[in-house]
């Protein structure tokens, strides 16, 4: 299998391997347009019916996975971020 260096491991890793998905993961959530969109799609998105019920409109990590898999997705981008701001720092 080719291999291809991960952020998150700071090192070359398979690319058929879950540290490869879970970094290709969070790069794609970063290289989002804005906040609420990378909210929307870890944590969904809720929107109050005119009856005051609570509807899930759009479903995220957090409904699809669990809500520990969206903080660690969470988690892993947070780390990319500060990498990414540590290296533009230098």
């Amino acid at each position: 299998m080719p291999f291809a260096y991960s952020i998150l491991a700071g090192r070359e890793v398979d690319t058929a391997s879950e540290e490869w998905r879970r970094d290709c993961e969070a790069r794609y959530i970063l290289a989002m347009p804005d906040r609420q969109a990378r909210n929307e799609y870890l944590l969904g998105r809720r929107e109050m019916q005119a009856n005051g019920a609570i509807k899930q409109v759009v479903k995220g990590i957090a409904q699809h996975r669990g809500e520990a898999a969206a903080e660690g997705v969470k988690a892993d981008c947070m780390h990319i971020h500060n990498i990414r701001l540590a290296e533009a720092s230098k």
